[in-house]
């Protein structure tokens, strides 16, 4: 079932490829990503892609239409971290709080381990969970996040 392209949905800025083959639904926002990149980076969606789709399955622009429960933010941040090579470099590279707190959750959630284990040094660098570790970042007085 074809889902009509003149609702409320938004197609993301920069997270929209037309050579892809997979939209994905976060509240009123359309992300069109590569299916094999997505399933090649996270378990999770790599399990859920390889469910077969029932006849009947939403489809947009003739792409099979995924709906996720997150909010448009976190997978928007999750996305971007994914998907665009220079938006979450790895400590030192400035990024926010926002940014962070969204791609932990979501890389989390969907098994994406690196991109977590990045996401946890840029919070562990800038809030440190040790007296020595808080005095060294006190120190440098960096107000970059």
């Amino acid at each position: 079932m074809e889902v009509d392209n003149a609702s409320s949905l938004t197609k993301a800025k920069g997270l929209w490829w037309d050579d892809c083959g997979l939209v994905i639904q976060a509240e009123n926002t359309l992300y069109r990503v590569s299916r094999d990149f997505l399933a090649s980076h996270s378990p999770v969606f790599r399990d859920m892609l390889l469910l077969p789709s029932p006849q009947d399955a939403e489809t947009f622009e003739g792409c099979p239409l995924v709906h996720l429960p997150d909010s448009e933010e976190d997978i928007t941040a999750f996305f971007s971290a994914l998907f665009i090579y220079d938006f979450f470099l790895p400590y030192p590279f400035p990024t926010t709080f926002p940014v962070v707190s969204s791609v932990i959750r979501m890389s989390d959630k969907y098994g994406v381990d690196g991109l977590r284990a990045r996401a946890l040094t840029h919070l562990e660098a800038t809030h440190p969970m040790t007296h020595p570790e808080m005095k060294k970042v006190y120190e440098n007085e960096s107000e970059t996040f």
